[in-house]
């Protein structure tokens, strides 16, 4: 989220910035009444990431990490094992912000 001054949260980049054809393209088009904090949703990284709300990340055993943050429903996965069984994955009714799988 960029700050223009007070109470002037938007998702448009500041004028100047370096962008690809594509990306000036995705900002040209971009509608201030999309920005998901209009309606208090996770804005989504790097958003999120930047924003002064609280991450909590924590090992799960000795090779799963869990990232959970305020205003995001679920939670990330991190198996830090690249042997991972089918039984290890979450069900479709679990929320997940991205499962990864390293070594």
């Amino acid at each position: 989220m960029w700050n223009r001054g007070p109470n002037q949260f938007t998702y448009s980049p500041p004028p100047g910035w370096p962008l690809t054809e594509f990306g000036q393209a995705l900002v040209d088009g971009l509608n201030e009444d999309q920005n998901p904090i209009l309606e208090c949703d996770d804005p989504g990284p790097p958003k999120s990431m930047i924003l002064p709300y609280t991450h909590l990340i924590r090992y799960q055993g000795e090779k799963t990490l869990i990232i959970e943050r305020d205003m995001m429903v679920g939670h990330r996965v991190i198996h830090l094992n690249q042997n991972l069984s089918r039984a290890l994955l979450p069900s479709s009714a679990t929320p997940l912000a991205g499962l990864r799988m390293g070594t």
